[in-house]
């Protein structure tokens, strides 16, 4: 003979299972606050089954408990890494944005330093055409000096080279009254 025992649950559903002849003849109906409901009654197995079904309540219960706490450890780890990634993203996010203003910093410099350079290049060029153009006026300048200064030169040389032979003369006139 075999006898079937209906555990019903609202989470799991409902589960038939058979027993052998050792149940003696009892349908019992298990429903999910745990209360025993028996179509017939038999102390024996009553008391049997719920101690059988005490023991698998605190087994389940336990199953549930390491269940719970295996998850709970799970998410905190995934909820520690997620926290982790996070920080680390906003600090790249930092140095990115540090870096980019870095960038930006040194192509403004590049650009204040190009200007600069262009103007002073331009500045050079001016100071330059100015200095070239000094530099022909005080050439010509020098050059009329100069043909001013060969000329004095020279009258100066044809005035001594006249002063020499004139001395020579009087002297040549002066020696034969000396005689």
């Amino acid at each position: 003979k075999h006898y079937r025992i209906k555990i019903c649950s609202t989470v799991a559903g409902s589960h038939e299972s058979d027993f052998g002849s050792m149940f003696f003849a009892t349908r019992y109906q298990l429903h999910s606050a745990g209360r025993i409901i028996l179509s017939r009654s038999d102390k024996r197995i009553d008391t049997r089954l719920a101690a059988s079904l005490e023991q698998s309540k605190i087994q389940t219960n336990k199953s549930l408990l390491l269940l719970s706490l295996s998850t709970a450890t799970i998410l905190t780890l995934l909820l520690g890494s997620l926290y982790l990634l996070h920080e680390n993203l906003k600090h790249q996010r930092q140095a990115a944005l540090v870096i980019e203003h870095d960038r930006e910093t040194t192509v403004e410099k590049y650009h204040y330093l190009e200007a600069e350079v262009s103007d002073r290049l331009e500045e050079l060029e001016r100071v330059k055409s100015s200095l070239e153009e000094e530099v022909a006026r005080r050439t010509t300048e020098l050059k009329t000096e100069l043909e001013r200064t060969k000329q004095l030169n020279s009258f100066m040389i044809e005035r001594e080279l006249r002063i020499k032979a004139l001395k020579d003369e009087i002297a040549e006139l002066k020696g034969p009254a000396k005689q």
